[in-house]
């Protein structure tokens, strides 16, 4: 039964508003339990259905569903892709994720040298000192610098979150030149997180002009037993404040002290980035713009 011959057994227009077709149904039902036709009530019954939705009507078939295509009807296609779509969108997606993470272990180089800086420190952004970094070691094909500012008294807005972000680098992460400000160097250098530069200024002092020497000062400090040292005074940074080198490279504080992470996987690569940073001190100079006296001097608009 088609929708043209429902329509004329419950005699309805070729449009009937599902009103019009509950008053004839209800009409022609109690018609038919009287009638003597016996397929009076299934035919009304199985118009009522079809125009209200209550049966299904599949469409005809279509001569083009029965042609072959690698193997298998286009019917047989279009069912495999009706059940089966969401599996092969899963699929598809997983396969796409699995590529991508391959060629991200395959691309994503990791950083040759790292460089951060820890607390009273302004940074203007990474790009002057990963120049800088760069111009001076070609070998070096990926340089990663990262700033964690804290504030002197610990009360800055972002102090909660950096800090945590300045201990998972020092304990965790494999850093490899490390700058802080002096009072955050000897609050840190007491936990283990440097290493040990006895031997690297013994170094520096045979190598460097005495004009630099003069203006570097060392940093000691005592790691505890428990904290990995042997709780004696050792060199574990390089206050480098009186440089006056660091603007050149995008950092400004009041003091810098340089040191090496104890977690470095590069220690010869930042030992020689330290010793040529020093060996720089009159061309990093050059680089630092002097502000003008007239900006220096200018009195600030009302």
């Amino acid at each position: 039964m088609d929708r043209r011959e429902a329509l004329d057994i419950l005699g309805l227009s070729a449009a009937p508003t599902p009103q019009e077709i509950e008053h004839r149904y209800d009409i022609l039902i109690k018609r038919a339990k009287g009638a003597t036709d016996p397929d009076a009530l299934t035919k009304v019954t199985e118009a009522y259905n079809l125009l209200t939705g209550r049966t299904y009507v599949p469409e005809p078939p279509d001569p083009r569903d029965e042609r072959v295509v690698l193997g298998k009807s286009v019917k047989q296609w279009k069912h495999l892709w009706h059940y089966g779509r969401t599996k092969y969108f899963a699929i598809a997606v997983t396969s796409a994720l699995v590529i991508w993470l391959a060629l991200s272990v395959i691309t994503n180089r990791p950083p040759d040298l790292k460089f951060v800086s820890i607390g009273t420190i302004v940074s203007t952004g990474p790009d002057a000192m990963t120049a800088w970094a760069l111009a001076q070691f070609p070998d070096v094909k990926k340089f990663q610098y990262d700033n964690v500012y804290l504030s002197a008294d610990g009360t800055g807005e972002n102090d909660v979150v950096n800090v945590q972000k300045a201990f998972v680098l020092l304990a965790a992460a494999d850093e490899d030149t490390v700058a802080l400000d002096a009072a955050h160097f000897k609050v840190y250098v007491t936990q283990g997180a440097f290493l040990n530069l006895d031997g690297f200024w013994a170094e520096l002092q045979g190598t460097l002009p005495e004009s630099v020497l003069a203006e570097v000062k060392p940093m000691r400090g005592a790691t505890t037993v428990e904290d990995g040292g042997d709780g004696l005074s050792h060199v574990y940074g390089l206050d480098v404040t009186g440089l006056g080198t660091m603007p050149a490279l995008g950092l400004y504080a009041d003091s810098v002290v340089l040191t090496i992470s104890v977690h470095t996987k590069h220690e010869d690569e930042t030992k020689a980035f330290l010793t040529r940073y020093l060996e720089q001190t009159d061309a990093l100079k050059a680089l630092i713009t002097p502000i003008p006296t007239s900006a220096a001097t200018a009195t600030p608009a009302a």
